[in-house]
């Protein structure tokens, strides 16, 4: 594994545990599309303690925030949704923010 992947990696452990819990009060409360006002404040915060800018309020309560490496390379851009899925949903969605994480950190590996 490149260097530059391998403190990607460390940095992303070391993470893991707090995005967890993260994730865990967002979907202990959801909201519902448009209406993520304290799941959006909640994002907010973590990118602030992160110092990750950010900019908010994007089509009511979206958030996009930037991570720019110290070189220049390729671009990756990461969606994910943080409104309440409707029961029909709940089966295939409560670890689609995990899944995506390991996700790319497998194909960045390969």
């Amino acid at each position: 594994m490149k260097p530059s992947m391998q403190k990607l990696d460390a940095s992303a452990d070391r993470l893991m545990d707090e995005l967890i819990a993260l994730r865990r009060r967002i979907h202990e409360h959801p909201e519902l599309a448009f209406e993520e006002h304290e799941t959006a404040r909640r994002v907010q915060e973590f990118l602030s303690r992160l110092r990750i800018g950010f900019r908010s309020g994007i089509g009511g309560t979206g958030i996009v925030a930037m991570l720019e490496g110290a070189a220049p390379g390729p671009t990756i851009a990461i969606r994910a949704d943080m409104a309440k899925c409707t029961r029909a949903g709940m089966t295939r969605i409560p670890q689609s923010r995990l899944a995506l994480l390991r996700s790319y950190r497998n194909s960045a590996s390969t």
